[in-house]
This record gives C-alpha cells, structure tokens and sequence, in this order.
C-alpha cells in the first residue's frame, strides 16, 4: 500500500506563464483536498481523448464535493504537459504537473516502459487525498482507463465523504 510520507517529497514542475516552478507533492496536498490523475503522455490517443476530457468536463462536480483542486501528473516535461493543458483548455481548471525523469513514478512503483516511443513512463493512476491522507489509490492496466476516470472517482468520493 502506498503511503504518502513515501511521496511528498517528490519534486513536481509547471509552466507558468513567466518560467517553471519546481513544487514538491507535499506543497501541492499539505492540508487540502485534492484529486491527482497520473497519465502515461500528454497528446496521447486515450490520454487526451478520455482521460484528460473525464476530469474537464467534471470539474465543477469536483468542486461540489469540496475538492480544492485537481492534479494531472505525467512523465513528460513541463512544456510539454503545459502545452497539451493549453491544447485541451485544461490549464484554468486542472494543475498540469510534471514527473520529468520520473521520480514520483519510480516511488509510486508505477513506472513502465511503454516502449520504443514513450519510453518510461508512469502508468495510469488516480488517488484520492483528505486530510493529508491517501484516502483512494487506483491503477488501471495497460490500455485501460475505467477505474481511474473522473466518473469514477466521484462515484468513490462520494462514498468517502
């Protein structure tokens, strides 16, 4: 089981409009409640068709629940992510993180090689943080995204709550 004193002082980077700020995990969750969803890639075919959109389109929904935000992390730098964030009008809404050289995902043990054109990435995975606790951890398989979509976190926030 994941604990999060494993994690929080991992070291996360966003593009802001002025330069790139590095951020640690427990800076991003310390005393909020937030939603991290983790992808293998930026612009990549269900990353950006359905995983991505789930947590765009239920924002608001989130915010209902009292979540203060929403953190998409991925193995790509930050330009990237902050690009594929602007592409998908995601920046406004979702915090768009990135796990360059994929230290979260090596603590996490999530790390996958996804071959010759991804390279190591991390594998699909949604949690739940309350209170500074781990409340909800899951990870989808290969090629899969149903656990870890935003409909499906609400349903088990719901739950939680």
């Amino acid at each position: 089981m994941l604990d999060i004193k494993d994690i929080l002082d991992c070291k996360l980077k966003i593009k802001t409009d002025k330069n790139v700020i590095e951020i640690t995990f427990n800076e991003l969750t310390l005393d909020k409640k937030v939603i991290i969803f983790g992808v293998p890639g930026a612009f990549t075919q269900t990353c950006s068709a359905k995983h991505l959109p789930s947590f765009i389109n239920n924002y608001e929904r989130f915010l209902d629940l009292g979540i203060e935000d929403i953190i998409c992390i991925s193995v790509n730098d930050p330009f990237v992510i902050n690009a594929w964030g602007e592409f998908n009008n995601a920046n406004k809404k979702i915090k768009m993180m990135s796990d360059i050289g994929g230290v979260l995902a090596k603590r996490m043990d999530i790390e996958e090689d996804f071959g010759p054109n991804l390279l190591m990435r991390m594998k699909r995975f949604a949690m739940i943080i309350l209170d500074n606790q781990i409340k909800y951890y899951v990870i989808d398989e290969r090629g899969d995204y149903g656990k870890t979509d935003a409909e499906n976190i609400i349903t088990v926030l719901k739950n939680i709550l």
